[in-house]
């Protein structure tokens, strides 16, 4: 009841949209991935460009699409913004020049992107490049080049763009999974197409609905770099080392490594030894490599590691044989604060998604059910640490 000027007036409550609700959201097409998802190696979908089939491998830990020119020969050399990237110790060199990119979907769907595209003409190892100072150029006049004849990275992440990261054009408007311009042949429209997707261990679901988030908790994003609406920050994360205090920092689940990084630094440290390096190519049975101590006791959470407050978590012990687990653990020193880089293996756990109209981060249990049927089994101690929570009773969503 509402009186104004001693006049009674019924008034109707108006119900604030939920900007979150997801129901009027209706389009959305799954990328089936190319082959069975692994451990080893990283999943790809199918694209056509420029009439051009390709198979591409799915990073979520890099924004952008890079092509070898070679690849792309219907491109004129001259064609294009000359620009560069710095990824993974690799500086590539070329274009951006703006094409379509069609994705092809299950049962004869398919899905139309546009955005510029980084042709590439040069790629060059440079472990020693310095992101604050060098702009696409390697100080070792002797650094390896490589065959880009090969190159294919489809960056789906969110995040990257950070001052002096050497990744200015890691935004959104580069992400070919955040440029969805057609559905079936049909102009996506913001108030049906929900810009975000999910990946999972089945491949990718590209525009959210109520029907392909069904079941996932979901973790609020700071803004990002950019007055872009669709940029937001990385994840946060909350981790302890042997039951240590807690670390916070920023995750990311990275689909194109099979490996974890953890670092503790510069509030902590992380137990590790030198091992045989076995993984790192050229091999050289003298070669070392620094891993996380086996045994040691890893527990993380989103945002924070509290039952009472996160949404998601998992924890392990370094070595375990494990489903999720990492093969290896490396400690990191690649930041300015605590982060993570969770491998595809935390996908054998949780699906994830990617709210870039609404700034979430969902996670989707796939296996707590497990988890909990083998406890009320009484498992032997060694399994009694539960390797997958999911914290349902408090949603993160607002």
């Amino acid at each position: 009841m509402l009186f104004l000027l001693g006049i009674s007036t019924l008034a109707v409550a108006q119900k604030i949209p939920d900007r979150n609700d997801l129901s009027n959201y209706t389009t959305g097409i799954n990328l089936p991935y190319t082959s069975k998802f692994s451990l080893t190696k990283t999943p790809t979908i199918e694209a056509n460009i420029e009439g051009i089939k390709f198979t591409l491998p799915v990073d979520t830990a890099s924004t952008g699409l890079l092509i070898g020119a070679p690849q792309l020969p219907s491109i004129a050399n001259n064609t294009g913004i000359p620009t560069y990237q710095y990824l993974a110790k690799t500086i590539y060199t070329g274009r951006f020049v703006r094409l379509n990119i069609t994705f092809p979907g299950a049962k004869s769907t398919s899905a139309r992107s546009e955005i510029p595209i980084l042709i590439v003409d040069k790629s060059v190892t440079c472990p020693k490049y310095n992101t604050a100072r060098n702009t696409g150029k390697c100080d070792d006049k002797a650094a390896p080049a490589n065959d880009v004849s090969k190159v294919l990275i489809l960056g789906i992440g969110f995040g990257f763009n950070l001052p002096n990261s050497g990744l200015p054009y890691a935004i959104p408007s580069h992400n070919p999974f955040l440029n969805i311009k057609e559905v079936n042949g049909a102009a996506t429209t913001d108030k049906t197409f929900r810009s975000g997707y999910t990946v999972s261990t089945k491949g990718v679901y590209l525009g959210l609905t109520s029907a392909n988030t069904k079941g996932y908790n979901w973790v609020k994003l700071d803004k990002g770099a950019t007055g872009d609406s669709r940029d937001w920050a990385k994840v946060k994360t909350q981790f302890r080392v042997d039951g240590s205090a807690p670390y916070n920092g920023t995750a990311v689940v990275d689909t194109s490594t099979g490996y974890m990084y953890v670092q503790a630094e510069p509030v902590g440290s992380i137990p590790n030894t030198t091992v045989a390096d076995t993984i790192h190519k050229p091999h050289d049975k003298n070669k070392k490599m620094k891993v996380v101590k086996p045994g040691t006791h890893l527990e993380f959470g989103f945002p924070v590691n509290k039952n009472a407050e996160g949404v998601a978590g998992f924890d392990f012990k370094v070595g375990e044989k494990k489903k999720g687990v990492p093969e290896w653990v490396f400690p990191t020193r690649a930041g300015k604060e605590p982060h993570v880089v969770a491998g595809r293996g935390l996908l054998e756990g949780f699906s994830v998604a990617f709210d870039a109209a609404g700034g979430r981060f969902g996670f989707k249990c796939m296996v707590c059910g497990e988890e909990k049927a083998s406890e009320t089994k009484k498992v032997k101690a060694s399994r009694k640490i539960t390797t997958w929570r999911y914290i349902a009773a408090k949603k993160a969503s607002a």
